[in-house]
């Protein structure tokens, strides 16, 4: 690997990954984190993705995966909750934050979206940049084979969010 560079696994087309070599990304925003992927997972999205046809669409030549633990490396001049050193993990959703769904709090289901891993490069790579309010820092004790799966426990919760599951009621884990 050449000073500067990172190795990464991109998406080309349907059915198509490959190996490639980037520069690795820059703080550009000044709420940007730049982040050292310390393990990073296959979420189903990330098959879905290769499928063919595809269930989900990413854009050709972008990097794929977001289920992630990382270090911050670097912060942008308005980050304010992290610093050098801190351990994350990452919501790869990004929301625009100034359409009406969004402004009712409703940021998962905003039209403008984009992803982290689909039309943003990803996790499958040595760093990853994004937004300091999709961050959320986790204690370096817990072992990273535990903590990847926060991306994934998070969406379990949120299904059990919706459906209101209260002390008493029967339940199927599927």
């Amino acid at each position: 690997m050449k000073d500067g560079m990172m190795k990464g696994i991109a998406f080309i087309s349907t059915g198509k990954y490959a190996h490639v070599e980037r520069p690795i990304p820059e703080v550009k925003k000044n709420n940007d984190v730049l982040i050292k992927i310390l393990a990073t997972s296959i979420c189903g999205t990330d098959v879905h993705i290769l499928a063919d046809p595809p269930l989900y669409p990413a854009t050709p030549g972008k990097i794929i995966g977001h289920e992630m633990v990382g270090e911050v490396v670097e912060c942008g001049s308005e980050v304010t909750e992290f610093k050098t050193g801190d351990r994350v993990i990452m919501d790869n959703n990004i929301a625009c934050g100034t359409c009406e769904i969004c402004r009712v709090g409703d940021y998962n289901v905003c039209p403008n979206m984009k992803s982290i891993g689909m039309e943003i490069d990803g996790t499958f790579a040595q760093y990853c940049v994004a937004p300091d309010k999709n961050l959320a820092k986790i204690n370096k004790d817990v072992p990273l084979e535990r903590a990847i799966f926060a991306e994934p426990l998070n969406v379990a919760f949120g299904g059990l969010k919706k459906v209101r599951i209260m002390p008493g009621d029967n339940v199927v884990v599927v």
